[in-house]
């Protein structure tokens, strides 16, 4: 039962990303947010969303790669997902190992500004400070 959870959970990620392929880093975001409410695995789920950087480009169905379907042919159990969570991040800290990790914006060295339009300045006729109304120029 949970390999069917965790398996529309990984392709999910997967798609939401933009993913050609679920790979072993979806099925460990999907992990962690399944556990994500156990004291145990609650640390894991920042860690698993970053490693789902960067986005992708491919709009079709994700295809299951052979690494993924491997890590969940070994989930039978809640206990051997918790442990297949806990075993891929303490070996590397990174669930995808080290292969995938995201790459880092670097920031901007100056903010864009939005260009100026160049229209003259409202009259006082069009801001609406005329010291008449409507009713005192009509009867004038």
């Amino acid at each position: 039962m949970i390999r069917s959870l965790i398996q529309e959970a990984a392709l999910s990620a997967a798609k939401a990303q933009c993913h050609a392929e679920v790979e072993p880093r979806h099925v460990l975001f999907a992990l962690a947010r399944h556990f994500r409410q156990r004291p145990e695995c609650e640390a894991f789920l920042p860690l698993a969303k970053s490693a789902l950087e960067p986005s992708g480009s491919s709009y079709e169905t994700p295809v299951m790669s052979d690494a993924a379907a491997a890590m969940l042919d070994t989930l039978e159990s809640d206990a051997a997902g918790i442990a297949a969570l806990q075993q891929a991040f303490q070996t590397t800290g990174d669930p995808s190992g080290g292969a995938l990790r995201p790459e880092r914006r670097r920031p901007r060295s100056t903010p864009r500004r939005r260009a100026r339009s160049k229209r003259p300045p409202r009259s006082a006729a069009m801001t609406g400070s005329r010291s008449t109304t409507f009713w005192e120029s009509s009867t004038a």
